[in-house]
């Protein structure tokens, strides 16, 4: 049986993940996980642990390729396990620990009564790059009782993606990629920026929250361009095993063929068939990706194939001629190449599309994350703490969608804000305090410029002062929008004509 060990961080991060279920009991988290950092070794520690204590657990993934690497760390450490893919058999499996294609589970559910039975009996999910929209229809279909732990290296959702919010209570994290680069668990990038070509005009997607890809390849599709990703390939970083990224099949097939007529041998990797180039430039993307760890070529072109799911660490150089509103595409195309090996102390990134501008290098600290996102566009949504339940929730939300607490509006938390101010400050060793007064006056209901020229009525001799200390209490955060710089109209137009004539024998020479 293989020996599994964790890492000082991974067993850290473990606990972290464990932390919300013991202090709120909250049974969905989100745990941020940096490629590099071992996912893979966590998956199958927490699975092991789950199904000593008698659990049913189901390990997610979305694509064959990931689903094939779970189900064999499982077997080596000894583990009963059904895997469940398009070649598996139909009949419910029977197991304790299942690896399961999330695309395979969600068309069964459809059609079979069995296997939404079978469903509602596993007691633990587990979700591999659970940024990926392909596991929605089977987390929407789980058991509500069910413990729920999704890992991902890059937390963020765009477009019309469900919230990850739906799903998660929170993100559970230790580490990112800057921690990994000194500890030698994946190298830093050194990077190379050059100029990309305009995009004015180009549509974002409302689907996706990126660029229309269509559109997109309309600008890097150039004979131009393929010479310049060629020519600095070979100016840089020539000899190197390069992995590049592009925008579509043309744009793709295309480059490709530019860095043969070159001299530098290179196969694409494209979802459809090509008969007219595959023979000489693609093939079966196993025996590809063979030939490619094998050294047999140097540069391997793809559109979006390979940024995840590829673990090979003798990849030197990345390659990204495209641009992308969101920075999960960039993290995780640029990340095929951070892997470690000996000797191998950075990969380059050569990135014709603005993307390291943009989104800093690949290691950089604290990248953006978030369970919430701007629904139709790219970014991630700003974030508040429910005071009630603890979890977080997008800024605009009026409602807790966990809890149901509803948030006090702008204008209630204002009257709050008056009323604390009224009950602390409106008397001062016995004497009316001008802030307290300005409280209790917008309270009773009073205009913000009646109470202005009463303030400054009161306090002739000093109206501007008077003037400054009223605005605070009226300009609040939530209160109303009064500039500082409205003094001089005020005086100029709201006080000019009014005869100012205090009895001098009264209180009212101050407040």
């Amino acid at each position: 049986m293989e020996q599994l060990r964790l890492r000082e961080y991974q067993s850290a991060l473990l606990k972290e993940a464990l932390r919300p279920i013991k202090e709120f009991g909250w049974k969905r988290v989100m745990v941020y996980g940096p490629q590099g950092c071992g996912k893979s070794v966590l998956i199958a520690f927490m699975a092991q642990n789950s199904v000593l204590k008698n659990n049913k657990v189901l390990i997610l993934s979305h694509r064959d390729k990931i689903v094939q690497q779970n189900f064999n760390k499982m077997l080596l450490r000894g583990m009963k396990v059904s895997i469940i893919n398009r070649n598996s058999s139909k009949i419910v499996p029977d197991a304790t620990c299942y690896c399961g294609m999330s695309q395979t589970i969600s068309s069964r559910i459809k059609t079979r009564p069995d296997w939404m039975e079978w469903l509602k009996t596993v007691n633990f999910v587990i979700v591999d790059e659970a940024h990926r929209g392909e596991h929605d229809p089977v987390l929407d279909n789980i058991n509500k009782d069910a413990f729920l732990v999704g890992l991902s290296g890059t937390v963020n959702r765009s477009g019309q993606m469900k919230q990850l919010g739906f799903y998660y209570d929170c993100i559970a994290k230790t580490v990112d990629c800057s921690d990994l680069v000194p500890l030698n668990f994946i190298v830093p990038s050194k990077n190379y920026v050059f100029s990309a070509p305009k995009l004015d005009g180009v549509s974002i997607s409302h689907q996706t929250g990126d660029y229309n890809q269509a559109e997109l390849q309309q600008r890097f599709a150039s004979p131009e361009r393929y010479a310049g990703v060629v020519e600095n390939y070979h100016r840089l970083v020539n000899g190197t095993r390069a992995i590049v990224f592009t925008t579509g099949v043309k744009h793709c097939v295309e480059l490709c063929k530019a860095f043969n007529e070159e001299g530098t041998t290179a196969k694409y990797l494209v979802s459809e068939k090509l008969p007219e180039t595959d023979a000489m430039y693609s093939g079966k993307q196993e025996m590809v990706l063979k030939d490619f760890a094998a050294g047999k070529f140097k540069v391997l072109v793809n559109i979006s194939i390979l940024d995840t799911g590829s673990d090979d660490a003798g990849i030197e150089t990345v390659i990204l001629d495209y641009s992308t509103k969101s920075y999960n595409k960039y993290a995780q195309c640029v990340g095929r190449g951070s892997r470690p090996k000996l000797g191998k102390l950075w990969f380059n990134v050569l990135d014709f599309g603005n993307n390291v501008e943009t989104y800093g290098a690949y290691e950089r600290p604290n990248p953006p994350m978030s369970l919430w996102h701007l629904s139709g566009g790219g970014g991630v949504a700003p974030s508040k703490e429910c005071p009630q339940c603890k979890r977080l929730v997008p800024t605009v939300a009026k409602k807790c969608p966990y809890c149901g607490y509803v948030f006090p509006t702008q204008k209630d938390v204002y009257l709050v804000e008056l009323n604390e101010l009224v009950a602390t400050d409106l008397y001062t060793e016995g004497e009316l305090t001008l802030k307290g007064y300005v409280a209790e006056k917008k309270l009773m209901g009073w205009k913000n410029d009646w109470i202005l020229r009463d303030i400054c009525i009161k306090n002739k001799d000093n109206m501007k002062k008077a003037f400054m200390e009223a605005i605070e209490v009226l300009r609040t955060e939530t209160g109303a929008n009064i500039s500082p710089a409205y003094w001089h109209f005020f005086k100029e137009h709201k006080l000019k004509n009014i005869k100012i004539n205090i009895n001098t024998n009264s209180n009212n020479n101050g407040i």
